[in-house]
């Protein structure tokens, strides 16, 4: 079984017009394009149904997927659309294609009422989880946190923060892994997977699940470092992942749309890992089949009480 833990459907209200405003700015300015020709090409990645994320998944052989919801809230600003609105979507999608999509609530724990959100959406539509989104401004171990980290460890879910560098207005420095010793030691029940396996800061992230056996990675946004690293390094680095953290640790994302759009595809992707054991044997490293069978899918399924296979 193949699952991709980190996935989102996107609109221009979803998560916000803001958020796609922000980005495009910086997307401008990093690629020296205009500004309104970034903005142009953006509905690409629009998808409110998962019929695109399906075919998607499909095509690159993938069993399910995990939709992630995004809070968007910059400075703590609250943002103009319905955060319930916007999950209904999620849920919606899900409801579409039971065996293939499951859903994350995103919520930031600076809004008053989060905690009763997340048990709405627990107990009424099903997630299977939370995602928050530091960079927003706080961090992971901060009180407003932990009154939601409290609820979601009695409710079962298994939380997934961002971490690792973000985009303006959002701040990098509040996602960095370290943060997270505190709040694994401190919610030892509770499941935290750490999106992006903290990217540049990924030693520090093995590090930390080698010493809490709470958390776990994912490996979206990281088509970027394949791409930025020659062949042999970048699984090298998966190699350091599974051999600190430990093989039951690191798990397969995308972070579909946006990478899979613009940088690596679904298929080419999901590749890279399928063919781990050929691909790195080529420059001395080992891969055993249960590490890249983990990675796949088999780590999601037992950490999400799926049935592998």
């Amino acid at each position: 079984m193949i699952i991709d833990v980190h996935a989102h459907l996107f609109s221009w209200d979803i998560p916000s017009r803001p958020y796609w405003q922000d980005s495009a700015k910086v997307l401008a300015a990093m690629f020296r394009k205009p500004e309104q020709l970034i903005v142009d090409r953006m509905p690409r990645l629009w998808d409110t149904t998962g019929e695109k994320l399906v075919a998607d998944m499909d095509t690159a052989g993938i069993d399910k997927a995990v939709l992630l919801a995004i809070d968007y809230m910059p400075g703590g600003i609250s943002t103009p659309f319905d955060l319930e609105e916007q999950h209904k979507v999620y849920v919606k999608a899900a409801e579409r294609y039971p065996d293939r999509l499951l859903v994350f609530a995103g919520v930031d724990p600076r809004r008053p009422a989060a905690v009763g959100f997340v048990e709405k959406a627990a107990k009424e539509w099903h997630v299977k989880g939370i995602k928050i989104h530091p960079c927003c401004g706080f961090y992971p171990n901060e009180p407003c946190a932990y009154r939601l980290f409290d609820r979601c460890q009695e409710l079962g879910l298994v939380v997934l923060t961002h971490t690792g560098p973000e985009i303006g207005p959002m701040y990098s420095k509040y996602a960095q892994p370290m943060y997270l010793d505190e709040v694994a030691k401190d919610f030892p029940a509770l499941n935290i997977i750490m999106a992006h396996a903290g990217m540049t800061g990924y030693e520090e992230a093995a590090m930390l699940c080698s010493v809490n056996p709470n958390l776990y990675v994912d490996l979206a946004s990281w088509q970027k470092m394949y791409l930025a690293f020659p062949e042999a390094d970048f699984y090298q680095r998966i190699k350091v992942l599974l051999n600190l953290g430990g093989r039951n640790r690191v798990m397969f994302g995308s972070d579909w749309p946006i990478l899979t759009r613009m940088h690596v595809g679904h298929t080419a992707w999901t590749a890279v890992f399928k063919e781990a054991r050929q691909r790195a044997a080529k420059f001395g490293i080992e891969f055993s089949q249960e590490e890249v069978d983990g990675i796949l899918g088999e780590n999601a399924a037992r950490l999400l009480g799926l049935k592998s296979g």
